[in-house]
């Protein structure tokens, strides 16, 4: 897939549920430090948590989508001001740039979506581990 057929589009209301979704699904499984609580107890607590952060003034969410088909979304980066709450891409599309276009010019200052990828984009764009971004 050649990078001009993907585009960034601000979150629209179907795509809510993926993002939703995947975002707390990646967060339990992908953290050693959040799949270590009951999993039932995590996906109850965690996802009033999402939705502060998305519902929080100012947080946008940018979606990757494919140029011919923008319902297509094919990873996203949710965040505020300099801080980025999350980062997505689907696993059929990793390692094709779409993360660096996603995070293009934006110049965040730190993170909380602690994970192994998490983790290794922060250390990539030189990001500080913040959790209480809240």
């Amino acid at each position: 897939m050649d990078k001009a057929d993907i585009i960034v589009r601000p979150v629209e209301w179907t795509d809510k549920d993926l993002v939703f979704s995947t975002w707390l699904r990646g967060q339990y499984w992908g953290s050693d430090y959040y799949s270590l609580m009951d999993q039932d107890q995590y996906f109850q607590d965690y996802a009033k948590k999402v939705t502060r952060y998305l519902t929080r003034p100012g947080t946008k969410v940018d979606c990757a989508v494919l140029k011919d088909s923008p319902e297509m979304v094919l990873g996203y980066i949710v965040y505020n001001n300099d801080h980025l709450f999350w980062t997505y891409v689907k696993r059929d599309y990793r390692k094709q740039g779409i993360m660096n276009l996603l995070l293009r010019d934006i110049k965040f200052k730190d993170y909380s979506g602690h994970t192994k990828a998490g983790v290794s984009i922060a250390k990539k764009k030189k990001l500080t581990f913040n959790p209480t971004q809240e």
